[in-house]
């Protein structure tokens, strides 16, 4: 799927907006809408963009174990994971899937220690 610009900036805009008024902080991180970037984007919606490097297809493959071991094959320091939480096959992916990290001793690290450090 694609969006318009103008489409994308609008729905990240109302969502940092819904975010903020729950929060009282405003999101300072963005991915865009199914992963696709438009120039000038970060500055017209003021927030950094956060790509993945690793899509676990967990909305597609909705079977836990299959993502676990998938996201065992690709992932490395540094690795940005995405999930889902649309599915209790995704949640349940998930919570394997950090358990697994955590046996093989990797870390986990808020974006803005990932990327701005």
């Amino acid at each position: 799927k694609s969006l318009s610009m103008e489409e994308a900036c609008r729905q990240m805009t109302q969502t940092a907006d819904l975010i903020c008024g729950i929060t009282g902080s405003r999101p300072m991180f963005m991915r865009p809408p199914y992963g696709k970037s438009h120039e000038g984007m970060e500055e017209k919606v003021q927030m950094i963009e956060v790509l993945w490097d690793i899509d676990t297809m967990d909305w597609s493959l909705r079977d836990p174990a299959r993502v676990v071991q998938e996201t065992l094959a690709k992932v490395e320091d540094g690795s940005i994971i995405l999930m889902h939480d649309e599915f209790q096959e995704s949640v349940d992916g998930a919570l394997q899937l950090i358990d697994a990290l955590k046996k093989q001793n990797y870390q986990f690290v808020t974006v803005d220690e990932l990327i701005l450090e």
